[in-house]
């Protein structure tokens, strides 16, 4: 399975590769700055996203949009502000929304939670 990272901080996309590197080894992570992930979700066709809103010169809320209209693909959003922006996030179309800095253990459960007794292959 594939998993698509949007992150434009290398630490935080480090992180996040890690935990898929530990923790969920079955995915196989495709990274992007931003500039060009919409052509990485049509190309690539990912089982899971993995965005956060933190991206400089981006309308994160517009991108979940344009999302939605190309893939109905699960989208987990990452946000350092909290609670306003992750409410817009969802009702943009995430799937799921987490405060960074990410809890890896909190990670993989909402992970698990958004591939249980579904057919995502």
């Amino acid at each position: 399975m594939d998993v698509l990272i949007i992150e434009d901080d290398l630490e935080d996309r480090c992180s996040i590769e890690g935990i898929f590197s530990e923790h969920l080894p079955d995915f196989n992570v495709i990274t992007d700055s931003g500039c060009n992930c919409l052509d990485i979700l049509k190309k690539n066709n990912p089982h899971l996203v993995v965005l956060s809103l933190n991206i400089s010169g981006m309308d994160c809320m517009r991108v979940i949009e344009k999302m939605r209209n190309i893939s109905d693909v699960p989208i987990i959003v990452l946000s350092e502000r909290g609670c306003p922006e992750m409410i817009n996030a969802l009702e943009a179309g995430a799937s799921s929304c987490m405060r960074k800095p990410v809890n890896h253990r909190e990670f993989v459960a909402r992970v698990g939670v958004l591939f249980r007794g579904g057919n995502h292959d």
